[in-house]
């Protein structure tokens, strides 16, 4: 009695399955425009995450660069004596930074300032929209 129902199961699926493909070969307009609609919200979502995260990979190398460079004016110092004036003398000077100096990201510069006694890069503040000019600069690599 168990084979029976499950063949007449089968056949009532089978022929369910045989009728949606005969009758409909195409999608209708409502299911595409649902797709496009998904589509859409999935874009919306996707695109200000990433657009965030090459904002904080900036502003993060640009931290890391900052750090890179006071080290290197330390390092100027203790076998000068002195503190360099400005950048342009460390980052001249291949034996602190043979491939040149670091750059920010977003294209501003370093400027030296006197912090309690030493000569130091600080920090400098990026805004949100300083994201289009990393990406016009990586268009412009490629």
């Amino acid at each position: 009695m168990a084979d029976s129902r499950s063949s007449a199961i089968f056949c009532f699926l089978s022929g369910l399955v045989t009728m949606r493909s005969e009758k409909s070969r195409a999608f209708t307009l409502v299911e595409l425009m649902i797709v496009v609609l998904i589509l859409g919200v999935l874009t919306a979502i996707a695109i200000p995450r990433v657009t965030g995260g090459v904002f904080n990979a900036g502003v993060n190398a640009c931290r890391k660069n900052v750090d890179i460079i006071n080290s290197q004016i330390e390092l100027y110092y203790s076998r000068t004596g002195i503190w360099p004036l400005n950048t342009g003398k460390i980052a001249e000077d291949p034996n602190y930074f043979p491939d040149g100096p670091p750059l920010c990201p977003f294209g501003k510069p370093y400027i030296l300032v006197k912090i309690n006694g030493r000569n130091r890069v600080p920090d400098h503040m990026h805004l949100r929209k300083e994201v289009d000019v990393i990406s016009d600069a990586i268009l412009k690599r490629n």
